[in-house]
């Protein structure tokens, strides 16, 4: 699976509660190489994650009563996320050779989901309380443009450039 794709989904899955802003830095790789367009993004990407609490929120049934627990995880370590992050996402854009009017596709999704911020856990405990209840949870709708990115993407793999 194509790295974007597994960071937009990785990102959409953290976020599946109502997120609050915690960075607006944008970025641009229009033009850029794929090299410097891997750094811009995985910095953006990873500076997220390393500044960012993780909430799960695990649920089950028994005797037709559903509980649910919610699970922190510390922030990702931004050089560690970095090291992985910055060569998968160089290879998919070596995969992929966008467009110009792809890359600001790109802009825009990576720019939204960092605009999104961090997840809460007033938010985590809302979508927690709502499963309890037998509701689905509000979550949070997934960008569209990352939804069309993901397309893009589908033909890479780990470890394979086309």
């Amino acid at each position: 699976m194509c790295l974007l794709r597994v960071y937009m989904i990785r990102l959409a899955l953290i976020t599946i509660l109502v997120l609050s802003g915690c960075g607006n830095d944008d970025i641009d790789i229009v033009g850029d190489s794929p090299e410097v367009a891997a750094e811009e993004i995985a910095t953006a990407v990873c500076g997220l994650q390393s500044s960012c609490t993780t909430y799960r929120t695990r649920c089950s049934t028994t005797d037709d009563v559903t509980t649910c627990e919610i699970e922190s995880s510390e922030p990702d370590s931004y050089d560690e996320c970095l090291a992985e992050t910055q060569p998968e996402v160089y290879a998919d854009l070596l995969c992929t050779e966008l467009t110009a009017a792809q890359e600001r596709l790109v802009n825009v999704c990576i720019n939204k989901l960092i605009e999104r911020g961090c997840p809460t856990l007033a938010a985590a405990e809302a979508n927690a309380a709502d499963i309890e209840a037998g509701r689905d949870p509000e979550g949070v709708p997934p960008v569209p443009e990352c939804v069309q990115i993901g397309v893009l993407f589908d033909g890479c793999d780990e470890g394979n450039n086309g």
